[in-house]
């Protein structure tokens, strides 16, 4: 529901709100309109008052969604290349039950900062200018642009006289692989052991610098790659051997080898705008834009769904834009759509669900407008429909209690057919059992509540019936013994009129 929604409503019903208000406006510091040539351009806006829990940052290239991303900060760095393009971006907040309004839009062009390395059009009082290459330079003209590319050529080997070139006459870093021309250095040109670890500095080797095939197991030593000495990410799944794995398959370790092993769990690939993400301990996020913070926590499929920090040990099970909020341990959103749970031990399911007290169970239909708890340690239905609970047990009546919008109380399952072991009763028996029955005002035990009815032993020990629980009143027995004690008093009454009639014909006679 929209803040102007919600408004509309609130006024609609008659109903005083304060202390409410829709997420503040983000206003967008950057990136700046026009030309950007980071790669990775920072996104960063500003609130005046009161940051949101949480914010929708939208990027569109050329009138479509680019992606998606949620996040609980002010901030965003994305960790890839953004591509050459004009884009546009908006950010909007977000607190669990409403949006606010969309920040203004920026446009931003992401554009490529190229490395100077050609001279076009070089000319000196309407003359050419002649360019020539000293030792070490190369000239290298470009016809198709009018261009020259000036570069430095390199030392090859054939210009070194034999170990005048050795180790200790070269400084530290005195040579990077950049000063290296392709191929200058091979296997062959290096005495064996002239390259040991103590004299490769961090990140000076690594796999694009490597020919294929150019390091096999049999040139490493036992020991010499272990996993503190591979970066993250420096060995991808697509450089892993198939090991005769096909589609469906996993390598799973069978105790000495790693062989291919059948998934059990169906899975299936598709587009994910925004990346889920868990930073609690021991928290698991999955589907599309969901974030964990709460420890132990997980939000299992769906996607924007939410678990804030320290509500630890809570689950969100699917659906879309459930949250549960800072502090709202062991508690669970089971599905559906923008349900939330506000504190602890409370469970919220359906469409628009708030658990807002603790230890609470609030169910929502479809309709949009949602409901919360009334209070710690209750339930909540909401049912535009109505409530039915049956039984169904094989060879037994089936009961049905049930109550609608429009019904003033419950309705129980009387139908003759559901009946059997029928007997009549005595009304004028009932009656004088009625009138010896002790009614009295009570209040239960620890509340403050009065009522005024029949205690359950004096009830059953005046109406034996076979099964009743002597603690327990069923209604329906209570609403036929008072419908047999009215028939006896209605028989007596009819019996006094009688009676009434003959007197007043005697008195008449003369």
């Amino acid at each position: 529901m929209r803040a102007s929604n919600w408004t509309a409503w609130v006024a609609a019903m008659g109903i005083s709100v304060t202390g409410w208000a829709a997420p503040e406006t983000p206003i967008i510091r950057s990136p700046a309109r026009g030309d950007c040539a980071a790669r990775r351009p920072v996104f960063s806006w500003t609130v005046t008052n009161e940051k949101a829990p949480r914010y929708l940052i939208r990027i569109t290239r050329g009138g479509s969604i680019y992606l998606d991303k949620w996040t609980q900060k002010t901030r965003w760095v994305p960790s890839f290349d953004f591509p050459e393009g004009a884009y546009e971006v908006r950010v909007v907040g977000y607190d669990g039950v409403e949006y606010g309004s969309w920040s203004a839009r920026v446009k931003f062009r992401r554009v490529f900062t190229p490395v100077v390395s050609s001279i076009n059009g070089l000319t000196r009082d309407g003359g050419n200018v002649q360019l020539v290459a000293g030792e070490g330079i190369a000239i290298e003209p470009v016809a198709s642009n009018n261009s020259v590319i000036i570069s430095a050529c390199g030392i090859t080997a054939t210009q070194i006289v034999e170990r005048s070139v050795t180790t200790e006459k070269i400084d530290n870093y005195a040579i990077t692989y950049v000063k290296l021309a392709d191929n200058a250095v091979y296997g062959r040109t290096l005495v064996d052991g002239a390259i040991t670890e103590p004299k490769l500095s961090d990140q000076s080797v690594t796999t694009h610098k490597l020919a294929d095939g150019a390091v096999t197991s049999v040139k490493l030593a036992d020991g010499a790659v272990t996993s503190n000495k591979i970066a993250a990410g420096a060995v991808p799944l697509s450089s892993l051997a198939q090991a005769g794995a096909s589609p469906g398959h996993a390598l799973t370790w069978n105790g000495s080898a790693w062989t291919p092993g059948t998934l059990y769990a169906g899975y299936a690939e598709g587009y994910i705008s925004a990346p889920s993400g868990a930073e609690g301990n021991g928290s698991v996020a999955l589907g599309e834009g969901s974030d964990v913070m709460g420890n132990y926590s997980a939000a299992l499929g769906g996607r924007q769904n939410q678990i804030s920090s320290n509500a630890n040990n809570s689950v969100v099970v699917g659906g879309a834009m459930n949250s549960i909020k800072k502090d709202s341990s062991y508690s669970v959103v089971l599905g559906g759509t923008e349900n939330q749970v506000a504190e602890s031990y409370s469970y919220s399911l359906g469409r628009g669900a708030r658990a807002t007290n603790e230890g609470t169970f609030v169910w929502s239909d479809s309709t949009v407008s949602g409901v919360g708890s009334w209070g710690p340690n209750t339930v909540t239905f909401k049912a535009n429909g109505g409530v039915r609970f049956q039984s169904d047990s094989p060879g037994q009546a089936n009961h049905r209690v049930q109550w609608v919008p429009g019904d003033s109380s419950w309705q129980f399952s009387s139908d003759r057919n559901l009946k059997e072991g029928f007997s009549p009763v005595d009304p004028r028996a009932v009656l004088e059992k009625v009138a010896a029955l002790p009614v009295q005002s009570w209040r239960f035990k620890g509340y403050s509540r009065a009522h005024v009815g029949v205690m359950a032993q004096d009830f059953h020990a005046a109406f034996p019936l076979e099964g009743a629980s002597e603690t327990m009143i069923d209604s329906a027995d209570l609403q036929g013994i008072s419908l047999a004690a009215i028939q006896g008093l209605y028989a007596e009454l009819q019996e006094a009129r009688a009676r009434i009639r003959v007197l007043e014909e005697k008195a008449a006679q003369p």
